[in-house]
């Protein structure tokens, strides 16, 4: 998902289809983080757009440096996890 756009951008068949997945995708992580800030597990002092943006940005940006890493020892599983640690980070409601 993270490559598609760049690769059919422009692909009138596959653009489509592929900026549907995108908005569905969008549309459910804004959708858990909604409930998140309902709930109170999740910080609403952002909006969920800048929300969606930290989580599936930052993904991104992994996906894109394990893709042009040419040394063969970059290790996504461990850097994953180290983003994912610090997103729960950011996303919990900050205490007084």
């Amino acid at each position: 998902l993270s490559f598609c756009e760049e690769i059919f951008h422009n692909d009138i068949g596959m653009a489509e289809p592929i900026r549907t997945l995108f908005f569905k995708v969008r549309q459910e992580l804004q959708g858990m983080l909604a409930l998140g800030q309902a709930d109170g597990s999740v910080r609403n002092d952002l909006p969920t757009e800048e929300l969606y943006h930290l989580v599936f940005g930052g993904h991104r940006q992994l996906l894109w440096e394990w893709c042009y890493h040419t040394a063969g020892d970059y290790d996504y599983a461990q850097k994953s996890a180290k983003l994912r640690q610090a997103i729960r980070k950011l996303l919990v409601t900050p205490t007084k």
